[in-house]
């Protein structure tokens, strides 16, 4: 499939936009031999616990677990959070003086309770003198480090760190602390298995890693861990059969649900409660008191909704136009005017004639607030869902004119942001369209015809109708007037543009950096291409790591870092 990127300028103060068409020009010819260059990654917040907690488990098992547990989360906490400001938290590879204490303080946490009198034998096999600490460090370092140890590194834990302790339960513990605290513990290295060029095919060890973090966010487990050892993962049919194991595997559920939370900002749904109390707020809810609980249904909602049309072989465009209900709980059900589903049957229709798809559930149109949010609406679905390029709105927009109070939240909007001749008016045409075709849910989530007005004070001034006609240009180019929500999600299912955005953010998150439209043109059309052709989004999900990109690694001599 031939995918253009269409460069538009769009019509005022510093608003550029491009569709989101993965494209090497217009040449065919581009080869699709070498992806662009990965740098040394550093695990995630949320893939370094895993991968401690994992340790846990190897060195003690559940008693070991069960002991640290309230003692290391703790220090787990203290990592930073990793910032999602470039799209996605595995985006982030930043290394801060507060990672290395950070990740020192948990080595030591957990290599102090290892040599603990309870631990001690399970953790060490029993090993009471220098003769079995080789047997130990050849059985469970590599294992930490997720690769194979060369004579002289196995010999440097035995005769290094633990030779220079002062006593042989010293010796052990740093052997554990000092494997933890290393850069091979908290960071994707690949050195690939070959020494020349610039590109180079992954190893074994290199390939299970990469597999297991991108589908689980942790270590590879004790299967994917003996293919590597005995070299078959290389395999293509053996690879192909444990990319299918990983992916059914629940661990992978867990991992979903954390990049579509990312990926479309359902981690940044607002407190539905944090206004309860007052009077503007407490008269619009009409008597309905949403819980702190509420917010946390909403994603559920969302959320489940994706997890069931992947786990059963659903579309993307499934996602644009499902009614399905997977409502988890009976104040979101009162939201819907629905029943709550109960998270294992085939969920019902909910055919109400308003809801078609995810952006028009809870987690998507409610506000928290009396009002909606129609721009930050088409925001979200103008970057996220379309991968549209957006101006930064201007330093300064000038005096806000004068708007009755009368008006609904679309009129004020389009007052202040559409019109002719201002420096907003003209991302503002490619933006507020999107969030107006959901103007019909309030910023509860719950459907309206009408929009009640409010005075500070909760006195109410008036209603004004809600309109949600409008022109959202799903194409940059297009000036179709859609009726409402479900004309948009027909949009968007229609559109390929979709297609390849979700290819382009699996792509970060699978490889940690913003993809090269060039280089990595294939790797994104194989899993664009495989959703535009309508066949399972888990296809397209599983693609990625089907692709031969997958399995190499290219260097940047340039960049700092870029080795170990």
């Amino acid at each position: 499939m031939r995918l253009h990127l269409i460069g538009l300028a769009l019509l005022m103060f510093g608003c550029k936009g491009k569709d989101s068409a993965i494209d090497p020009g217009s040449d065919d010819s581009v080869s699709c031999s070498e992806p662009s260059p990965v740098l040394m990654r550093r695990l995630s917040r949320t893939q370094y616990a895993n991968t401690v907690w994992a340790t846990v488990d190897l060195l003690g098992g559940q008693t070991l677990t069960l002991d640290l547990a309230d003692v290391l989360s703790p220090r787990l906490d203290a990592l930073p959070t990793d910032s999602t400001d470039a799209g996605l938290s595995r985006e982030d590879q930043a290394v801060t003086q507060a990672h290395a204490d950070a990740w020192y303080l948990v080595a030591e946490l957990v290599a102090d309770r290892a040599i603990d009198p309870v631990h001690f034998d399970t953790v060490f096999d029993g090993c009471r003198d220098a003769e079995c600490v080789d047997d130990f460090v050849a059985a469970v370092i590599p294992r930490l480090h997720r690769r194979d140890l060369s004579a002289d590194e196995l010999d440097f834990y035995v005769d290094d760190v633990y030779g220079s302790a002062p006593t042989h339960t010293d010796g052990l513990r740093d052997v554990v602390l000092v494997a933890m605290a290393s850069p091979y513990y908290a960071h994707l290295v690949e050195h690939g298995s070959t020494e020349e060029g610039d590109l180079v095919q992954l190893t074994a060890y290199e390939l299970a890693n990469r597999l297991s973090y991108h589908f689980w966010s942790a270590p590879p487990d004790d299967a994917l861990w003996s293919l590597a050892v005995d070299g078959s993962l290389l395999d293509d049919v053996v690879f192909t059969t444990q990319v299918a194991r990983v992916f059914a595997d629940p661990q992978t559920d867990d991992s979903l649900d954390s990049f579509f939370s990312e990926w479309l900002e359902i981690d940044q749904v607002a407190p539905m409660s944090s206004l309860v109390g007052s009077p503007k707020f407490d008269a619009f809810r009409a008597g309905f008191t949403p819980s702190p609980q509420l917010t946390s249904d909403m994603q559920q909602d969302a959320l489940d909704l994706i997890r069931w049309h992947i786990q059963h072989d659903g579309t993307l465009d499934d996602l644009w136009t499902s009614d399905l209900n997977t409502i988890p709980s009976a104040e979101l059900a009162e939201i819907y005017g629905a029943s709550p589903w109960d998270g294992s049957s085939t969920p019902q229709r909910l055919d109400d004639g308003v809801h078609a798809g995810l952006l028009t559930r809870p987690a998507f149109t409610a506000s928290g607030l009396p009002s909606t949010r129609p721009i930050h609406k088409g925001v979200m679905i103008r970057k996220r869902v379309l991968c549209d390029q957006l101006g930064s709105p201007p330093a300064d927009i000038g005096e806000e004119p004068d708007v009755d109070p009368l008006t609904s939240t679309r009129e004020r909007t389009e007052a202040l942001t559409q019109i002719p001749g201002t420096s907003c008016a003209g991302c503002h045409e490619y933006i507020n369209g999107l969030g107006f075709a959901t103007e019909n849910f309030d910023g509860l989530g719950r459907h309206r015809t009408t929009e009640p007005i409010f005075a500070e004070d909760g006195s109410h001034l008036g209603d004004t109708p809600v309109v949600t006609q409008g022109m959202p240009r799903v194409e940059l180019e297009a000036e179709d007037i859609l009726t409402d929500a479900i004309a948009l999600a027909d949009a968007l299912a229609a559109s390929t543009k979709t297609d390849t955005c979700v290819a382009r953010y699996w792509f970060r998150q699978a490889y940690g950096h913003t993809e090269d439209l060039v280089a990595d043109r294939c790797a994104l059309e194989s899993v664009s291409d495989v959703l535009t052709a309508g066949r399972p989004l888990a296809d397209g999900l599983r693609e990625i790591a089907l692709h031969p990109a997958f399995k190499l690694r290219k260097f940047d001599a340039s960049a700092v870092g870029g080795a170990l």
